[in-house]
């Protein structure tokens, strides 16, 4: 609105204000996108220089306070009605006289103006005219189709609004460049010009229309207008973000190789605004720390994933759990936090010593403390300590005891491997194989075998034979028995021949009768080491340890501390444990517990074993990240694994501890607890997956190599089940802008381009400010699509700003989903340069008012009741005490009556 119009309506203005009295009133409000009180209902009189003051100072750049306040690109003509209702004193007649071009581009002025009349409060308008309004240039529009194809040709349209007939030339840019350029005599009033235009490469255009002209002009903020069109390919465009594209070399070979197109970014070039985002149908974040992608970019992503449908993929999480709490985390298919980890799972196998040595040892203690063996004999402590770490272990844990003696008597499993579902039988088990009851020959039945072998002259020293060896090992006298000692014995002894009989044989079957087993002085571990090893390594458990029982006096014939050092670094911890501290070799024990990357326990009281033992699996703790070869399995059927033959998989050296979230799909597992490998869900109207190994040498050295087109296809796969978009149903919009006026309207169709009708579909108008970089997902204007035609929904809407705005039209199910972006670049108030005097007349004629009359119209009630205040308190306290008094008398007059009767009667007698 010009000053120059303002100039014209002072003068009414003024005489509206000199004539006041106490009979007639006026105030005065100011409107533009918001109204403003300038004058308050006064009756008396008010100076034209201080009305003039008021009227002028509102649209002073000094003045922030009033102009602010206005909303200087709207003309809201509701609002301002709204308020000067609001400002009527009580006891008159009511009258609205609106000064306006009328050109009102926001709110239902016409609606507000018949509400008011049916209360009672006619309207005139005055017309404020732009005759005299300096020449200007203004975009109206531009608009393009809101989504192209490849190879086919479209329009660019361009409404252009002259003050003047001129003479200029407009400029159309795309993504910055100049395309076309035209000369143009534009004529008084709308303009329309057209531009065709081609696109090849897939992706994102801006158009701008920039106007030039020699006369100079008003305003230069209304000389250019945006919109912009998407190309969208049959590939799937994918974001990259990473730190290095070295490590992502091989990704994006492979996807490269498939129907993608990958785009490499590291997080400075991360997207900043919602619209860029919405040009790829994925990202993929490979091994990106958590730190190095600011929080507002993590809540872009977030929100693009769950209200416009974006894919998602995560590969190699930060291993340093910084994605824990973060926005990422929100819209990925695990926990990152490491509380919610398990705890790993463990595979443990005891070696106890039973050998002769340890139950002698026992004996020689007992015999000196008067024939008890004490409460913490050797076997006494392999007991309670198998049975201390059974209670230990939980149903997802594996147990087993071997017990072991020579080299001539093989190891065996006194419990086998099994899991602890059972800890009260796993502890019976314990109890029943480790007895403390001493190893002797059966005499008996070693004269029988004897008798069996010798000839029938050397009967007599096979009974001498059977006699000696029982009596020597009651006595303690030879604990020591080998076949050679056997041998030995029968030759120098009993002066036997080889020939005659075969002592080795014999001496073999000898040693089976002693009970349970043959365990004597010098044990040899090895074997039971190499038969607890062949079964861990069939275990599938994280945390895999050997726990050897004895007093370390072993044969020394295998070098026990580098077969430690070989099995630590294939994953199994061997800890040691010394029976009785004072007898044991301990430096040896040590030594074993050092190499195998265990523990040397030297313990002796249960309890502090237990204890300790306790310590040590749980310094293990819950790692965040397992690093130790594993082939991954296939747990659930997916779209992601579609055309993948997991099972010729190479192995992964490692990944990232995860959690699955509650609605999430294990698809690939890590046994063998089975953590996710591969996991996805359904996020919001999106789709996010996480993949916890790497993509690149570090734990995919083998898949790189190895299984090339498996690693090709698993990448597509799971790529294309993040993007796919359901084509049952289709939502294709289309926006058409002039001004500040959005019209949108959205094609419902099938699969088969067949329309959809009576769905309850809806958009949201998300406003994204002038360089798009605001973005908020609660600051949304939501508004139903109303059907106007078989699968044609429309709907209309009023920007309130300039800048980017963004449309997104959803239907019932989660698949129905589109987005559409348009620009606002110039508001009406620019581009609006001529009064509406049919509005104006329409206004006046609903109010039941005038047109353009004088100010003493505007007083005149023509007719109508006038109503003026009257101080009537003094009255109304008049007439309470009346009612009062009366009401008083109206209750006592029966008892006055009865004694006034009373009184008469005694005149009478």
């Amino acid at each position: 609105m010009p000053d120059e119009a303002l100039d014209k309506a002072l003068p009414e203005l003024q005489a509206l204000f000199a004539n006041l009295d106490a009979d007639h009133g006026a105030g005065l409000v100011a409107f533009a996108g918001s109204p403003r009180v300038l004058v308050e209902p006064r009756f008396e009189p008010l100076d034209a220089l201080e009305l003039r003051k008021r009227v002028f100072a509102i649209r002073k750049p000094d003045n922030p306070h009033a102009a602010g306040a206005l909303d200087l690109e709207r003309t809201h003509v509701e609002r301002a009605l709204d308020l000067a209702l609001g400002l009527f004193p009580a006891g008159y007649s009511r009258r609205l006289v609106l000064f306006s071009d009328g050109r009102a581009n926001a709110g239902r002025a016409q609606e507000k103006i018949l509400a008011a009349r049916a209360r009672g409060v006619d309207l005139h308008a005055v017309t404020l005219s732009h005759a005299k309004a300096p020449f200007d240039l203004a975009v109206a529009s531009l608009s393009v189709p809101t989504q192209t194809q490849e190879g086919v040709g479209y329009e660019v349209k361009v409404d252009v609004v002259a003050q003047a007939a001129a003479v200029g030339r407009v400029k159309l840019f795309r993504n910055g460049f100049l395309v076309e350029r035209r000369e143009l005599e534009l004529q008084a009033g709308h303009n329309e010009l057209r531009f065709r235009q081609q696109t090849e490469e897939p992706g994102q255009y801006v158009y701008r229309a920039q106007l030039e002209c020699d006369r100079r002009q008003a305003s230069l903020d209304n000389d250019a207008g945006y919109a912009f069109t998407r190309l969208r390919s049959k590939k799937k465009k994918l974001l990259v973000l990473g730190e290095l594209e070295s490590e992502a070399f091989e990704l994006l070979t492979a996807l490269q190789q498939s129907r993608c197109v990958p785009e490499f970014r590291t997080p400075d070039g991360a997207p900043e605004q919602l619209l860029d985002l919405l040009d790829y149908d994925g990202v993929i974040l490979n091994n990106l720390l958590a730190a190095s992608l600011p929080t507002d970019r993590q809540v872009l992503l977030r929100d693009w994933v769950d209200l416009f449908g974006g894919g998602l993929l995560s590969i190699g999480l930060d291993s340093l759990g910084g994605y824990e709490g973060t926005p990422i985390e929100e819209a990925l298919p695990v926990s990152a936090g490491k509380e919610r980890l398990p705890k790993p799972s463990l595979s443990i196998v005891m070696l106890a010593d039973t050998s002769s040595s340890i139950v002698l040892a026992d004996r020689a203690d007992a015999a000196e403390a008067g024939g008890e063996s004490g409460a913490f004999s050797r076997p006494e402590i392999m007991r309670n300590a198998a049975k201390l770490i059974v209670d230990s272990l939980s149903e997802r844990d594996t147990f087993g005891l071997i017990g072991f003696g020579t080299e001539k008597y093989a190891p065996r499993w006194l419990v086998s491997l099994q899991k602890a579902y059972d800890k009260q039988m796993l502890k019976e088990r314990v109890e029943s194989q480790l007895q403390t009851t001493p190893y002797v020959l059966d005499g008996q039945r070693l004269h029988e075998l004897l008798q069996a072998r010798l000839e029938p002259a050397e009967l007599g020293a096979a009974a001498q034979v059977a006699a000696d060896l029982t009596k020597a090992l009651r006595e303690n006298q030879r604990p020591h028995l080998t076949v050679e000692a056997l041998s030995d014995y029968a030759r120098k002894t009993l002066k036997m021949q080889a020939k005659a009989v075969n002592m080795l044989a014999v001496a073999n079957e000898a040693e089976g009768l002693i009970q349970p087993n043959a365990f004597l002085a010098r044990s040899n571990a090895y074997p039971a080491l190499q038969r607890a090893v062949n079964a861990l390594k069939q275990m599938e458990s994280v945390d895999k340890r050997i726990v050897l029982l004895s007093d370390g006096y072993v044969e020394g014939n295998v070098d026990y501390r580098r077969l430690a050092g070989r099995l630590a670094a294939d994953g199994i911890k061997v800890s040691t444990v010394a029976l009785k501290e004072g007898d044991a070799y301990k430096k040896f024990l040590d030594e074993v517990a050092h190499w195998g990357m265990g523990r040397g326990y030297r313990v002796e009281d249960p309890g502090a074993f237990a204890g300790a033992f306790k310590a040590d699996v749980e310094a293990q703790g819950n790692p965040r990240v397992l690093e130790q070869p594993f082939r991954p399995r296939k747990i659930a059927d997916a779209p992601h694994l579609r055309g993948v033959n997991v099972s010729l998989a190479p192995q992964l050296f490692g990944y990232v501890r995860t959690a699955p979230k509650l609605g999430a799909r294990t698809l690939l597992g890590v046994p063998p607890d089975y953590e996710p490998l591969l996991a996805a869900w359904d996020y919001g109207s999106g789709r996010s997956a996480v993949f916890t190994a790497d993509a690149q040498e570090r734990w995919a050295s083998l898949w790189l190599r190895n299984w090339k087109d498996g690693y090709r296809q698993l990448w597509e796969s799971t790529v294309h089940a993040l993007c796919a978009r359901s084509a049952a149903r289709v939502l294709r919009p289309q926006v058409d802008v002039h001004g500040q006026q959005v019209a949108l309207e959205v094609d419902f169709l099938d699969g088969q381009n067949r329309f959809l009708n009576g769905e309850p579909l809806h958009v949201r108008f998300y406003y994204l400010g002038e360089s798009g970089y605001l973005f908020s997902r609660t600051a949304a204007e939501e508004a139903p699509l109303r059907q106007v035609a078989p699968g044609r929904y429309v709907c209309d809407y009023a920007a309130a700003k300039k800048g980017l705005y963004l449309a997104r039209i959803g239907g019932p199910r989660a698949g129905d989903l589109s987005c559409v972006g348009f620009v606002i670049s110039t508001v009406a108030e620019q581009t609006e340069r001529t009064e509406d005097a049919e509005t104006l007349a329409r206004w006046a004629q609903t109010g039941g008012g005038s047109l353009d009359s004088e100010p003493k119209v505007w007083l005149d009630l023509g007719g109508k009741r006038h109503l003026k205040r009257t101080d009537l308190s003094a009255w109304a306290a008049l007439l309470a005490v009346l009612v009062f008094t009366l009401d008083v008398v109206l209750r006592r007059w029966p008892a006055y009556a009865a004694a006034l009767r009373g009184k008469t009667g005694k005149a009478d007698a």
